[in-house]
Order: structure tokens, then sequence, then C-alpha cells
């Protein structure tokens, strides 16, 4: 809507300014008649009718997927990606039948709760898939991306009421915001036999991916490393004299929400996480079990993937493993539902650092952490190292005094000498 104000200045007089909001913003002319300004302020609003009549017969679905692809080249990648996946598996299917011009407040409390409190949608097999209850943040990116749509809208004047007024959203506590790392101890890990288990299960489902399970559960890869991997990264007969076999890990996937294309639209090729690239040294275990995997399930050529996609054989998607595959597996083989893939890391990490002797230095290099975040966050698994190390100390005291004592020829009693005597608790005082 416009409207006229009657202003009186120095230089001009008596003016008349229109003022009216378009997509872009607010606006406002000034004429020296009322004639004028009426003129113009019927053709504001005829104009804005004319918008409001196009636009209103569409539905939330409809104008959500305009708007996106108006606005496709100013987004980055990754905020493409975020709109895709909560339009897609939330906002259109909870309110996208909605006719736009009805959208109510009513309608975005209902995306509110349902993404509050877990809700279901229908997928093109005629299944249905939940999501479960979320936490305060997740709720506030779904509300964030439907605020944007309906932004838009009201912009491009196809409401002229905001619906999202009176709508209370969960706030995030600065705990949840300035919250320290989580320390990972081992009453939080699954055991390498939980892990086999599930691997068996997965097995059974579709045969080649328990192996998936395996790497990133005992080797600590992360699951956009796992399905990078391709046959080239492994390399059971290193070049040089000597040398372990190992697995290369350079690169990693980017796993974006939506549908994609056998060409991999949405899922590219990227650095690792941390940027690093590392070799995990195999054990014979591995070697066998990684041949045998080559042999029946990865193709002859160089860049073939070891864990390709069943259907299109390109990058699997996280979100379809973990819930037509992981999950029904998990449950089959009894473990806690708390043993996410993401948690499979975490016994793979504890692993390698038991078995550098606590060494954060060569642990982080295999895992691709830093020493700083393996000492922060798997700081509970040095509880049970702790004494062993007193015995470790002496051990590494002595030889250094058997050294010291050899090479300048003293005595193990002259060296005694040396030591400062701890005082008892009368001299002390």
């Amino acid at each position: 809507m416009a409207s006229i104000e009657k202003r009186t200045t120095k230089k001009n007089g008596t003016v008349y300014t229109v003022r009216y909001r378009v997509g872009d913003g607010q606006h406002r002319e000034t004429f020296a008649t009322m004639r004028e300004a009426r003129t113009r302020k019927n053709e504001v609003e005829l104009a804005a009718e004319a918008i409001h009549g196009n636009l209103a017969t569409l539905t939330v679905e409809e104008y959500a997927n305009e708007w996106l692809e108006r606005n496709w080249g100013r987004l980055s990648a990754n905020t493409r990606a975020s709109y895709c996946g909560e339009l897609d598996r939330h906002i259109i299917p909870l309110i996208g039948d909605v006719q736009l011009s009805r959208l109510s407040r009513r309608h975005v409390e209902n995306v509110v709760l349902a993404r509050r409190n877990g809700h279901e949608r229908l997928i093109d097999d005629g299944s249905a898939r939940h999501y479960g209850p979320v936490g305060a943040a997740s709720e506030r990116k779904t509300f964030r991306v439907l605020s944007t749509v309906v932004s838009g809208a009201i912009a491009d004047g196809a409401l002229l009421a905001d619906p999202r007024l009176g709508v209370e959203v969960r706030k995030i506590s600065n705990a949840t915001i300035f919250k320290e790392s989580r320390v990972i101890t081992e009453a939080d890990l699954p055991s390498p036999d939980e892990v086999d288990a599930i691997a068996g299960q997965v097995e059974c489902t579709g045969p080649g991916y328990g192996l998936l399970v395996q790497t990133i559960g005992l080797l600590a890869l992360r699951w956009q490393e796992a399905i990078a991997l391709t046959r080239t990264d492994v390399v059971l007969k290193p070049a040089l004299i000597g040398r372990k076999p190992y697995l290369r890990v350079h690169s990693s996937v980017e796993d974006v929400p939506g549908d994609y294309t056998d060409s991999g639209e949405r899922l590219n090729r990227k650095e690792t996480k941390t940027g690093m690239h590392r070799e995990i040294p195999l054990s014979a275990e591995w070697v066998e079990a990684l041949t045998v995997h080559l042999e029946q399930f990865v193709d002859d050529a160089s860049d073939s993937l070891l864990f390709p996609d069943p259907v299109t054989g390109g990058f699997m998607r996280n979100d379809e493993f973990r819930t037509r595959v992981y999950n029904p597996a998990r449950q089959r083989a009894g473990v806690e539902e708390r043993h996410t893939i993401r948690n499979l890391r975490h016994l793979g990490v504890t692993l390698w650092l038991l078995s550098c002797n606590g060494d954060s230095v060569r642990a982080a290099k295999i895992t691709g952490h830093s020493s700083y975040v393996l000492l922060k966050t798997y700081g509970g698994i040095w509880e049970g190292m702790i004494d062993d190390a007193a015995d470790g100390h002496a051990d590494v005291l002595a030889t250094y005094r058997g050294s010291r004592n050899a090479s300048q020829g003293t005595s193990e009693t002259d060296v005694s000498t040396r030591v400062i005597p701890l005082r008892s608790e009368s001299e002390a005082i």
C-alpha cells in the first residue's frame, strides 16, 4: 500500500510525498500538487495488486522453488545445500501445498513444532521417513530458511501480512554456543566386537559395505573420507623397501542434502576436513580383507570407488546409507542407538591412540586430527595410562642415569650424591 504525506518546506513550500514499498525496500517520491501525488499513488497500488494477483495463486512449494531459482546465482554452494535440504526435507512436506496468499502464523508454527517434536514425510517409494526431535540450533535453522522465503514473498507483494509475527522459536543458550569440546571416555565408545556385529549385519544387506563400517570404526576414517577412497588409494605393495602397506587418505566428499544426479552434481570431491594428507598403515589382516574387497567389489579402473553407491555408482549419501542400511543393521545387531556412524570413528581414534602408547603426535598424523584436539577431546582415554606412566618414567630415568654414568665415568653412588635429597616434614617446617 502507498500513502501520501503533506509537508511544508522552506525551499518549495507545500509538497506531497508518496511513500510506498516494493521488492528492494522503502521508496518515496515528492510532488508539487495533490493530484500528481494521487496519480502516482494509484499507479503504485495497481502495480502491486497485479503482482499480488499473479503470485497469490502459487503454493508455498511453487513459490519457494521459483524464489530459489531466482536467487541461485547469489548464494554460496553451502547456502544452496542448506536451503535445498531444509526445503525438501521439512518445509515443503509440511506446508508445501498451502496457497501462498493463505500462509498464516499457524502454518509457520506447525513447521517449528514439527521440527521440535519430530515428523514424518513420504518419499518416492511410498514409505515414510521419520525425523526425530531436534535441538534449538536445528529448529532455528529451519525457521531461518522459511523466514528468508517469507521475506521474499512479502517483498514481492505476495503476502500482505507477516505470518512469522508471534512465532516462538527456542533460543540457543550461551552454554550451548560456548560449550567446551566433549571429552571422550571409554564408556562412550562401542566395542570392536559391536563394530564387527554391525558390519556383519550391513554385509547381509549390501555385500561389500560391511568393510566400510569397519574402515570408519577401526581405522578412524571420516565418512566423507571413506566414500572418497579409490582403488589407487589402497597401496598394498609400497615402492619403498620395508614399507608397510597403507591406505592413502587425501580427499573427501562434500555430502550435500537433496537429490543428485548420476554425475554427482551435488556431491563434490574436496580436501579433507583438516586439509591433511595422511597414510594409514595396514596390518596383515587388513591387507587380506582389502585384497578380497578389491577383487570382488571394485572395478579395475584406477579411479573406481571402493564403496560406490549401489544404484548410481557414484558417491554414496550419508543420509541414505544411515537410514536404509546402517540403522536397521545396528538394531539387528543389538547395539545401542547412541553408537552412530560418527561415534564409530571415536573408537578408531582411540584404538590408534592406544596403539601409539599415548603418543598424540603420531596418533594425530594417522587420524587426521591435531594433537591439541586429541589431548582435549580424548583426554579421558589417558586416565588409565597415568599409573603406568610412573613405571615408564622410572625406566627412562634409570636408562638415562646409566648412560650418563658410562659417558662421564662416574659411579652409581656419585650420581646419587648429585640428586637433591627429599627433606622430611620436620626439616621442611
